[in-house]
């Protein structure tokens, strides 16, 4: 019979999500890699998120000039990145699906394309 629960910690996480019209996506934020996967699996949710294939994803970690991120305390990583990557990935698929509705083209679509379609070099969110 257990006799605790470990809390569940969750910290700031501040990202940014940018698409180009290659279709490649890149994660930026501050948080630090020691080798449990978290920039592994950042790549993983983005992937999802957005639909696309996982070697189209890059991320960018490590550097205080990036977005504010949260330490690897309390096994709390990933779960606090996770809320805002998928924020993030929302943000950028209601951009996305604006842009493709204005070139006739269905909620859903390809991201390069939506962009190219577009005359877009890229799209930002954080």
């Amino acid at each position: 019979m257990a006799a605790a629960i470990p809390p569940s910690w969750e910290f700031v996480a501040n990202v940014q999500l940018t698409v180009d019209a290659t279709g490649s996506a890149t994660l930026a934020c501050a948080f630090h890699e020691m080798g449990m996967g978290t920039a592994t699996v950042v790549g993983q949710m983005v992937a999802d998120c957005l639909g696309v294939p996982l070697e189209r994803v890059s991320t960018l970690y490590g550097d205080s000039d990036l977005p504010m991120g949260p330490g690897a305390g309390g096994s709390g990583q990933t779960a606090s990145l996770a809320g805002s990557i998928e924020k993030a990935c929302r943000a950028m698929r209601k951009r996305l699906d604006a842009l493709a509705s204005k070139a006739g083209m269905p909620d859903g679509s390809d991201p390069a394309e939506v962009l190219t379609r577009s005359g877009e070099r890229s799209l930002t969110v954080e």
